[in-house]
């Protein structure tokens, strides 16, 4: 007999791969961003409302709600670049503490972030130049994404579908700082990444949905919440 817990996921990812294909093949007469931001609001409510209070999925809730208020400017307004990549920032330190909570050496944890995110500062000075608000606040946000993918890795076993989805992030990361890096990059017509930025497909929500998704039910994963309340 399948579970609540199974028979929701599959709903809800059934719902997912109907927002993919929508945006990538269908042209449905709804305003530009509605149908992304739509489906970034189905993850939401997927951890926002399912049972469960251990601290993994709350701090999944801090970080969707920030979450929200980002893809509100970034995705269905299309504006406040700076406000929403810090909203966002926040949405990855949230995701830190996720990980942080069961850590064995937090403090370990802790420097290798704050390493991580000072070398990309330093390489983005180096390579650009300057380094005003915004590249600041997108190159601290992608330091802790990155550490936070490599993190989640190490726990593999335990938390693949984290794993999965935060690297899938970190790709989609990826290409929006090179989409908006116009002012910071030269990227030569006609190269694989103009091609990656500009293309008939848009790649950022080929990653950024699937990523989102899975973080999203990472954190309400039916085994794992019983395991932890089986553990309290």
């Amino acid at each position: 007999m399948v579970s609540p817990g199974k028979r929701l996921l599959t709903v809800f990812f059934l719902l997912q791969t109907a927002f993919f294909v929508a945006i990538h093949f269908l042209e449905l007469p709804v305003r530009d961003g509605f149908l992304h931001y739509s489906s970034i609001v189905v993850c939401a409510m997927l951890v926002f409302f399912v049972r469960g209070s251990d601290k993994e999925l709350q701090w999944t809730r801090v970080a969707f709600f920030f979450t929200l208020a980002a893809d509100w400017f970034l995705t269905y307004l299309q504006t406040q670049q700076w406000l929403g990549t810090v909203l966002f920032l926040f949405s990855q330190l949230a995701y830190s503490k996720r990980l942080l909570v069961n850590a064995s050496c937090p403090y370990d944890k802790i420097a290798e972030r704050i390493g991580v995110v000072t070398s990309l500062l330093l390489l983005g000075y180096l390579a650009v130049g300057r380094l005003d608000l915004l590249m600041a606040a997108a190159l601290l946000c992608y330091g802790l994404h990155l550490s936070n993918a490599i993190d989640a890795t190490i726990r593999w076993k335990t938390d693949r579908w984290f794993a999965v989805g935060l690297w899938l992030y970190v790709v989609c990361d990826a290409l929006v700082g090179l989409a908006g890096g116009a002012g910071y990059l030269t990227i030569a017509p006609g190269s694989i990444i103009d091609w990656l930025i500009h293309g008939p497909i848009h790649w950022i929500w080929v990653f950024y949905l699937p990523s989102q998704a899975l973080i999203a039910a990472s954190a309400v994963l039916p085994n794992r919440l019983n395991k932890k309340r089986m553990a309290a």
